[in-house]
């Protein structure tokens, strides 16, 4: 925990150095402790998980490492292009926060849990993937109307979050389908797609944000406990 956590903190001081390279052509007054505070977490991230590959000899880590990197790399990428608020972008960061799903597998010690592990970072990452399509479909709709939206109108907006479920529910029956995951773990998703389905049904144009945060906690925990009881059976 404490070694994802340090890593986290040391995204944000790099997207602003980068961000105001790309905007202003330099670093800014603030640049020495912006590097510094980068420095400093990914030194003390990467020293916690190097512990573990060279103490326990868990080197499955650094493949998990490696895919971090990459990832980390491609967003900060994406930041300096100022792309940070692309669908790439913010995928790229689910991808990377829900690198604890197999980092989890691999601590428990687990030597040929390599499957399990990539198909719970799969599950995590498509799972949380699909907010970032429906915050922009209630993005696009928050706007207060005179009259409900219309029908195409809904479906103008939604079409990006409906392509996403589309292509998740393909991969959760391809996953079922080759035996990589139980029947029950396609089942987690059915929360959040309905609820998605019924705002868009709804036509509901104001996003409120206490609203929408008890209703997003609610819904992962329920994603949460039922992946947990579908491997558990």
């Amino acid at each position: 925990i404490a070694g994802v956590i340090f890593l986290f903190f040391c995204r944000a001081p790099l997207a602003l150095l980068l961000k105001r390279r790309a905007i202003d052509g330099f670093y800014g007054p603030e640049a020495p402790r912006l590097w510094l505070n980068f420095v400093v977490f990914a030194i003390a991230g990467s020293s916690v998980f190097l512990y573990f590959i060279i103490a326990d000899e868990l080197w499955q880590l650094a493949v998990a490492a490696f895919a971090g990197i990459m990832l980390f790399l491609f967003h900060e990428l994406l930041v300096w292009r100022r792309r940070e608020r692309s669908v790439s972008a913010e995928l790229a960061g689910v991808a990377l926060l829900t690198l604890t799903a197999p980092l989890s597998v691999i601590l428990s010690g687990c030597d040929s849990c390599w499957r399990l592990a990539v198909v719970l970072w799969l599950l995590n990452a498509m799972y949380f993937g699909a907010s970032v399509f429906y915050v922009k479909m209630r993005l696009k709709t928050r706007a207060h109307r005179r009259k409900p939206a219309s029908a195409e109108e809904k479906m103008t907006a939604a079409r990006g979050s409906f392509f996403y479920m589309a292509v998740v529910s393909v991969m959760l029956g391809l996953l079922v389908l080759t035996g990589a995951m139980p029947v029950l773990a396609a089942a987690a998703f059915i929360p959040t797609f309905g609820y998605q389905i019924r705002c868009v049904a709804k036509g509901a144009t104001a996003m409120t944000l206490k609203a929408e945060g008890v209703a997003q906690t609610v819904l992962s925990v329920l994603f949460a406990l039922i992946l947990i009881a579908s491997f558990e059976v």
